[in-house]
């Protein structure tokens, strides 16, 4: 990625601070989509969102904020700000991930970890790697952390049927062991120690959800929550609640995705605001697959108006995912299946704002929210644009390792051959052959 210097020569001339660009920007948009008699709910831009376009993290904003940012900065065009969308460059392959290689340097230069089998079982009965210290202080928190935020990042790159889970597991089953035989310089030391083995085990947990291996999912969620509990760390209880209420609404299980959600409110008092923003989120989608679409729709408000509060200086460490673009892309995903039954609710608005201000880096959050947008343009207004739309989700999913991928992507066949055009038909052909390309990898 480049950075945009149009958009950043252009803020310099106008004499603006990133936050106050993005003051003028919000109060811009505000006016512009605020109806009479409407509560006014200000966007969800700042400083930080300003920053992301300069660096080229964001190249192609939503609507509003484009044209926004035309009227405020003085340009004539998207083009004279240095915006373009991805959508527009022709590539016959999606861009290729070197995650495997990244990864295995990450794990060895950090000495921490090695491969091992692909069940949580086969691990700790029989893995081979480096021995545990003998002492643990602040430097070895710090150093795990950091190599679990390298595969955090590789996996929302790639997906977790990649060799990143391995490594996940494997540092899990070493993790555990140190807390058994090594010392701690403090009880604080062990407490942080703590929590970052429960982020661990969180992150292995919901890499074998998007592998399909629900088993050991559970399990590691199970192991992640019991060592959250004992350190008394309820932000990193609520990390590891969050993937399970997620692998429960992947898996069509609302009831029980809200009873987690349910659980993870006890917890509140001690969370972030982005972290209680994404727990209305959770509600939400737990809400839309039970088909409650008053109650999804309240918790999406919620969520709204939560993130519109949030200190971004707050969140644990485990939450720097959670943006605007996941933010649209999560609560889409919480309206998608009561827009799909035919309910009137804001899902394809949310999902294309998603797929817009998507991360290039966060590639699978993109290509989800891509394959719901297009599911739903196939399903209510099939014709050249939906059918583009769809074309553009089958061939990024070919660049992913995600079994939910292949879920939603099979999903979207579906609605597809129920179109009855020839157009749409070749489409679902195409979809088939994707699916079983893929599954032979």
């Amino acid at each position: 990625m480049s950075r945009n210097e149009k958009f950043a020569a252009a803020r310099a001339a106008k004499r603006l601070t990133g936050g106050q660009l993005a003051e003028l920007v919000a109060d811009r948009v505000l006016d512009r989509t605020t109806s009479a008699g409407s509560k006014r709910r200000r966007p969800p831009i700042d400083a930080d969102y300003v920053s992301r376009i300069e660096r080229g993290l964001i190249t192609w904003p939503g609507r509003d904020y484009r044209e926004a940012f035309q009227t405020v900065l003085g340009a004539k065009s998207a083009a004279e700000l240095g915006f373009y969308s991805r959508r527009t460059q022709r590539v016959e392959q999606p861009p290729s991930v070197d995650v495997d290689g990244q990864l295995l340097a990450l794990a060895g230069a950090a000495t921490i970890g090695a491969l091992g089998g692909h069940t949580l079982t086969a691990l700790t009965s029989g893995l081979a790697g480096p021995p545990t210290p003998s002492r643990i202080g602040h430097i070895d928190v710090a150093d795990l952390h950091r190599v679990i935020d390298g595969m955090e990042r590789a996996d929302h790159a790639a997906g977790g049927r990649t060799v990143v889970r391995s490594l996940a597991l494997g540092q899990l089953a070493w993790t555990q062991n140190t807390l058994q035989t090594a010392s701690f310089r403090s009880a604080a030391i062990r407490a942080a120690w703590m929590a970052a083995v429960a982020r661990l085990g969180r992150l292995a947990g919901f890499m074998s959800v998007d592998a399909r291996d629900h088993e050991t999912a559970r399990r590691c969620f199970l192991i992640a929550l019991q060592i959250a509990a004992e350190a008394e760390n309820w932000p990193s209880r609520l990390n590891v609640l969050s993937g399970m209420a997620r692998q429960a609404v992947h898996l069509g299980e609302g009831a029980a995705a809200l009873q987690i959600t349910t659980l993870a409110r006890a917890g509140e008092g001690s969370a972030s605001t982005t972290t209680k923003a994404m727990i209305r989120v959770l509600e939400a989608r737990a809400f839309g697959v039970l088909g409650r679409a008053s109650e999804a729709v309240s918790a999406v408000r919620q969520a709204d108006d939560l993130y519109e509060q949030r200190r971004p200086d707050d969140d644990p460490p485990w939450l720097w995912f959670y943006d605007d673009a996941q933010l649209m892309g999560d609560t889409g995903h919480a309206l998608f299946p009561l827009a799909l039954a035919g309910i009137k609710v804001d899902a394809v608005r949310r999902l294309r704002l998603a797929v817009d201000m998507h991360n290039p880096a966060d590639t699978r959050g993109r290509v989800f929210s891509l394959i719901k947008l297009a599911t739903l343009e196939v399903r209510h207004e099939p014709g050249p644009a939906a059918f583009a739309t769809a074309q553009e989700a089958i061939t990024a999913v070919a660049g992913l390792r995600s079994g939910r991928a292949l879920d939603y992507l099979n999903d979207l066949g579906r609605v597809l051959r129920r179109a009855k055009n020839d157009d749409a038909r070749a489409l679902a052909s195409q979809v088939s052959s994707t699916l079983k390309a893929v599954r032979r990898d």
